[in-house]
């Protein structure tokens, strides 16, 4: 009774209506009921019983049976310094319970227990939501993002598998059905190429329902390997319904499922009409199933469709394969199970520092032929009833092979670099094993090492990036160093080495566009070469090239021999030239140790140019003389010296006076060997090359001037003697024609008689000059012969 009525569900006692509300105040909720005036707690919902704090419900959250405003939140403040503090009675809510933590497959975000995080800012990462690293989130694909707006419903194509290439999370049904395939008035673009499947291998969680009707696939479809990287199947709590949260169904030819990330099923399970499908003992375990025509387990038997003698017995597995395995017997290295780390290249095992006891030592610790794995202690006692969630809290985790760093191509003893044994994959530097040689090193194909490029190549400053050769060669070009400041080119080998230091001795440097250069001289180059030769700003655009300067030069700017490129002569100095020879016909030379050259050379020029007739009737000073007959001792003593006597300032070409010709042995006119216009004689073997005869001297004869007398003397004498030169030689010259002529006329008469006397011998022989003997008529024509030969 309630207000002196009655209230209830039905006729029956049993359908009686509790009234909870006070009635004294409509309000409030009374301790068991309207009898009574004690008010419930406020946080009940719907009233309490026994007690002010029993609860039917609670309005905002339930703590271990009392209902709370909230749950313990995750902080609070330290009364003694007013600071936050971790609370250690902190709980998570879910659905207005609170928990110490969140059961499967909810995940923690906050303070709360979600089906899903938000995917947006979150990833799922052990059973709970954690920002995003810096890289950005994982993609996260709905339905809608899928299958657009437009779609009724979701069934899986082509157009929608290649959407999926870049999903990692997917919200919503999974869809595959016979029109998939084949496709309909919905399904425009039915899936044709199986491998548009894999674009699924991506997916790693899948809030909603998976359903796969695989009638009409191809027959090439014997397993679903493309969803091996699903770790999580969750039904989505809002508007969902009951059904099987995985059905895959009419798939006549699939063997396998290969689910092998798959470790949380939130709700049933349906497979149908798979009548090859074994390794489906995992699904078993994992939630409620149920299935039809099915492989029974003597057949996967008989087709040795097991599971791999590493993987733990009893805990199934995904498929025949070490990597199927849902727990590993000893070992795992990366997706695989193994008894030694070593049985997989590239792993090693990790020293166990807490226990010296071998895994061989663990095992025969088990004598009997009881099946015995380390991750599972107990198996052989539980062998028979291993339920999931024996299972779940008896499994150890394996021990986790170190994997060996990526650059190891075989196995390793550590999982650095230097600790690889064997192969490398790529180059071995030193002890190391490397993708890429370092920068200063180049890679030797036919070992595959890292070996120093030579000195010479590492002066040049060029990107960080680029190598600094591509060979052991100090030169420029392939097989040497990418790039060079300055080269010399070897004749012999034909290259151009590459300098540490300035060019030798005896060269110049001349610069060049590094390409022009390398075109020009046809140089094969290397591409990290042409990167640096055409990149702005790095120095090797321009190449500094020593040649070498002209033979007779010891230090010079460029290529020639002139003084104001040929900064100094190894040999003679001649008008502002280096030659190898003064020319003798022009020149002459100081003894080693003389006075300055640039004197005498300026005396050279300043010495007489003319001779008037009062000049030729004057003497030069007995200084002068004296001076002249000490340059000439001196000159006829030159040969004797070697070069190295003279001194660089000294070894200049003096030049002869321009009156002389042929050479002369000093600067004045009077050291000419021979002249070039006139003789001015001085004495019976000395003279003076002038440009003029003087007017006491009018007369010339063969080049010299002579007086009047001296003419006269000199040109009869000469006629006499030139006529007597001549009847001599013409005399000279008859008499062996005259002798010559007689020999050959008596010759010829000689013979002409022996040619007459000849002929009248055949002349009488054959006209029978000689009276014919009649006894001797038939005498033959080699008896005549005979006798004309006789005779």
């Amino acid at each position: 009774m309630f207000n002196s009525k009655s209230y209830c569900w039905g006729p029956g006692k049993e359908m009686c209506q509790k009234m909870v509300k006070c009635e004294n105040n409509p309000l409030k909720y009374c301790v068991d009921g309207p009898v009574t005036e004690i008010y419930c707690d406020d946080e009940c919902l719907g009233g309490c019983e026994g007690s002010r704090s029993s609860c039917r419900a609670c309005k905002h959250a339930e703590n271990d049976g009392k209902c709370v405003s909230q749950c313990p939140p995750q902080f609070i403040v330290n009364r003694a310094d007013s600071r936050t503090i971790p609370n250690p009675e902190f709980k998570y809510n879910f659905h207005d319970t609170c928990v110490e933590t969140c059961p499967a497959p909810f995940l923690k975000s906050n303070t709360y227990c979600v089906i899903e995080c938000n995917l947006k800012k979150e990833i799922p990462v052990n059973g709970t939501c954690q920002v995003c690293p810096p890289s950005g989130c994982p993609e996260h694909c709905t339905e809608e993002s899928i299958f657009g707006k437009d779609r009724s419903l979701a069934i899986l194509d082509s157009e929608a598998l290649r959407r999926f290439k870049s999903c990692v999370y997917y919200t919503g049904m999974l869809y595959v059905s016979e029109e998939s395939f084949k496709g309909n008035r919905i399904v425009k673009d039915p899936i044709k190429d199986l491998s548009l499947l894999w674009n699924l291998r991506n997916l790693r969680g899948i809030v909603g329902t998976v359903y796969l009707d695989l009638r009409g696939a191809p027959l090439e479809l014997t397993n679903l390997t493309f969803l091996e990287n699903v770790e999580s199947i969750t039904m989505e709590v809002r508007g969902s319904s009951s059904g099987p949260v995985l059905q895959i169904m009419d798939g006549p030819n699939v063997e396998l499922l290969g689910f092998r990330s798959l470790t949380l099923m939130d709700g049933s399970i349906y497979l149908r009409n798979m009548p090859k499908l074994c390794f489906v003992d995992v699904l078993k375990r994992l939630s409620q199933f149920r299935a039809e025509n099915l492989s029974s387990e003597e057949q996967c038997i008989r087709r040795n469709a097991v599971c791999h003698s590493e993987c733990l017995p009893g805990a199934g597995c995904w498929g025949p394969g070490a990597n199927m395995c849902r727990h590993c017997c000893n070992l795992q290295a990366g997706d695989d199970c193994v008894a030694e780390c070593t049985d997989r290249p590239g792993f090693y095992e990790i020293p166990d520092k807490s226990s010296t006891e071998s895994r061989f030592a663990q095992h025969t610790k088990n004598p009997s032929q009881q099946p015995y794995c380390p991750t599972f202690p107990d198996l052989a006692t539980l062998m028979d009833n291993l339920d999931e969630t024996t299972f779940r809290v008896s499994k150890i985790p394996p021990k986790q092979c170190g994997r060996c760093h990526p650059e190891c191509a075989e196995t390793c003893y550590g999982p650095d670099a230097h600790e690889c044994m064997g192969q490398c994959k790529h180059y071995r530097d030193g002890d190391k094993c490397v993708a890429v040689c370092p920068r200063e090193k180049y890679e030797e194909r036919e070992t595959n090492r890292c070996l120093p490029c030579h000195n010479a190549c590492k002066q040049t400053h060029v990107s960080r990036e680029i190598r600094l050769c591509s060979g052991p060669g100090d030169y420029f070009g392939k097989g040497g160093c990418t790039a060079c400041w300055k080269v010399l080119q070897n004749t012999t080998a034909k290259v151009y080495q590459c300098l540490i230091n300035d060019c030798p001795d005896k060269h110049y440097i001349e610069s060049h566009k590094t390409m022009e250069f390398v075109h020009k001289q046809k140089i094969d180059i290397s591409k990290e070469s042409e990167q640096v030769a055409t990149g702005k700003g790095e120095t090797g655009e321009i190449i500094q090239v020593c040649k070498p300067c002209h033979p007779y030069c010891d230090r010079c700017t460029a290529n020639g021999t002139h003084m104001s490129i040929c900064e100094s002569c190894i040999y003679w100095w001649f008008k502002g030239d280096c030659v190898k020879e003064c020319p003798p016909s022009e020149t002459y030379v100081l003894p080693p140790g003389n006075v300055s050259t640039q004197t005498d050379q300026k005396s050279s020029k300043e010495g007489i140019t003319s001779i008037s007739t009062e000049a030729g009737r004057s003497r030069r000073s007995s200084s002068q003389s004296q001076s002249d007959e000490m340059l000439r001792a001196g000159m006829t003593s030159f040969a004797k010296y070697s070069l190295s006597a003279f001194a660089q300032n000294q070894r200049h070409c003096l030049v002869c006076h321009d009156e002389c010709i042929q050479g002369c042995t000093g600067p004045g006119p009077e050291d000419c060997k021979s002249c070039r216009n006139y003789k001015i004689m001085r004495g019976p073997d000395k003279f003076v090359c002038n440009s003029s005869c003087p007017e006491e001297q009018p007369h010339v004869f063969h080049g010299m001037c002579l007086t009047a007398k001296e003419y006269a003397k000199v040109s009869g004498k000469s006629a006499r003697e030139l006529r007597d030169r001549i009847v001599i030689g013409v005399s000279i010259s008859i008499i062996p024609l005259i002798l010559l002529a007689t020999i050959i006329l008596v010759i010829c008469l000689k013979r002409r008689a022996e040619a007459e006397k000849a002929r009248e011998k055949l002349f009488s022989a054959y006209t029978n000059l000689l009276a014919p003997d009649k006894g001797f008529r038939f005498i033959n024509k080699c008896s005549l012969i005979h006798h004309l030969t006789l005779h």
